[in-house]
C-alpha cells in the first residue's frame, strides 16, 4: 500500500528535533510549525473545535519526525497506516471527549494533559513464531494491530477507521483512560507516583531475580519482553501486582533447543510502570465493586508458584493467591491518594 509507513526509529532523531509538547499546566497548547489549523474539511473543523474546547491537538497529517521523535531509546522499527476517513476522525474525537474527558471534572484535561495526539487508522507491532523442532522448522512473522502507544513527545491512538468501536469494545474505555492517564504523567509538573511503581519494585527485589525478570519495561526495546516462562496461561505479572501485560500485546513464540534440552518462550511485552498505573485507574473507575470483587476471586484461585511442568514451582514467580490481591488492592489505594493530593479528584466505582 502506498500509505503504508515503515518508519525507522534512530535514537539520534530524538536529539536533533524538538517535540511539539506541553508538560506546563495553564499554558495553551502549542501548536506546532507548519500544522495548519485552517483546514476547512470536517475533521480538521472538528479538531480546531477539540483545540478550543480542550486544549488537545489531535494530528491525522504529520511528518515522519513527528511520528518519531524519541520513541524509545532502541525502538527499530514500528509500522502504521494513517488515518484518511474523516467521519472516522470525528466519531473518535466524540468518542473520547464523551466517555474519556467526561470522567475528569471540568477543565482537567486543559490544565494538566500534554496535549499533542497523534491519529492513526493502525499501528502494527511484529510477531514472530520460531520453532525449529517440526521438519522443516517453522518460522513466520506478520504484523498485528494494537491499539495505542505513549512516547516521549506524544499519544498515538489506532484504530481511527470505520471499524471503531464496532461492534462495541468492552475493554475500548480502559485502554484509552490507560493510555490517556499514562500521558498524563508526561506533565513535568506532576509528581510521578513513586509509592505506587515501589510496591511492585519492592517484590521484584525481594526475589533476588535477575533484572530481566524486572516486572516493568524500561523502554529500552531490549528489555521489553516478559520475564522467561515455559507455559502459555502464565500471569506472573499479577503475583508482582500488575494488571494487564504491556499495551505492545502478544510479540512472539520461540524454541530454543540444545541437545535433550527445549525451552520454550513466549514473548509479551511488558507494561510500563505509566502504563499499569493507568491501568489501576480504569480498573477504578470501569468495574464496578463486584466486577472488582470477582477479578480478585480470579487473582486469588492463582498459585503462589508457578507450576512448571516437570520442573520444580519457583517461590520467586508468583502467579497470584490472596497476597497477589492485597498487593493490587494496596496500589488501589495508592492511586485514588494520588488523584485526592494532587487534583483533589475522588476516583469512585461506577454504580
Amino acid at each position: 500500500m502506498k500509505n503504508r509507513k515503515n518508519i525507522i526509529l534512530l535514537a539520534f532523531l530524538a536529539t536533533a528535533f524538538v517535540a511539539c509538547d506541553l508538560s506546563d499546566p495553564g499554558e495553551p497548547a502549542a501548536v506546532p510549525p507548519g500544522f495548519d489549523l485552517s483546514d476547512d474539511s470536517p475533521a480538521g473543523v472538528r479538531i480546531e473545535k477539540a483545540l478550543e474546547d480542550h486544549g488537545v491537538l489531535y494530528r491525522y497529517k504529520f511528518t515522519d519526525v513527528d511520528y518519531s521523535y524519541n520513541w524509545t531509546s532502541s525502538i527499530t522499527s514500528m509500522e502504521y497506516v494513517p488515518a484518511t476517513d474523516q467521519q472516522s476522525i470525528i466519531n473518535v474525537i466524540d468518542y473520547i471527549e464523551q466517555e474519556i474527558f467526561s470522567i475528569f471534572p471540568e477543565g482537567f484535561v486543559k490544565t494538566y494533559m500534554p496535549p499533542t495526539v497523534l491519529l492513526v487508522d493502525s499501528l502494527k507491532m511484529l510477531y514472530t513464531y520460531d520453532d525449529p523442532r517440526p521438519d522443516p522448522p517453522v518460522n513466520v512473522t506478520y504484523h498485528y494491530s494494537i491499539v495505542g502507544n505513549v512516547t516521549a513527545s506524544s499519544m498515538v491512538i489506532a484504530n481511527v477507521n470505520k471499524n471503531f468501536n464496532n461492534p462495541p469494545s468492552e475493554t475500548l474505555k480502559e485502554d484509552l483512560i490507560s493510555l490517556f492517564v499514562e500521558r498524563l504523567l508526561a506533565n513535568k509538573n506532576l509528581p510521578w507516583p513513586d509509592a505506587f511503581v515501589a510496591v511492585s519494585d519492592e517484590l521484584f527485589r525481594a526475589t533476588g531475580l535477575a533484572a530481566s525478570y524486572h516486572p516493568y519495561w524500561n523502554g529500552d526495546f531490549v528489555n521489553i519482553k516478559s520475564w522467561g516462562l515455559v507455559v502459555p496461561d502464565f500471569t506472573d505479572w499479577w503475583g508482582r501486582g500488575i494488571l494487564k501485560i504491556g499495551r505492545l500485546g502478544d510479540m512472539g513464540f520461540s524454541v530454543f533447543v540444545w541437545g535433550a534440552y527445549e525451552i520454550e518462550t513466549y514473548d509479551l511485552a511488558k507494561a510500563t510502570a505509566g502504563q499499569d498505573f493507568g491501568d489501576y485507574v480504569a480498573f477504578i473507575l470501569t468495574k464496578t465493586a463486584a466486577e472488582k470483587q470477582a477479578f480478585y476471586d480470579i487473582v486469588a484461585a492463582r498459585p503462589l508458584t508457578q507450576n512448571v511442568p516437570g520442573g520444580n514451582p519457583d517461590p520467586r514467580t508468583p502467579q497470584g493467591g490472596p497476597p497477589a490481591v492485597e498487593v493490587m488492592k494496596r496500589k488501589v489505594q495508592l492511586v485514588k491518594d494520588y488523584f485526592k493530593e494532587n487534583f483533589n479528584i475522588e476516583l469512585k466505582d461506577p454504580s
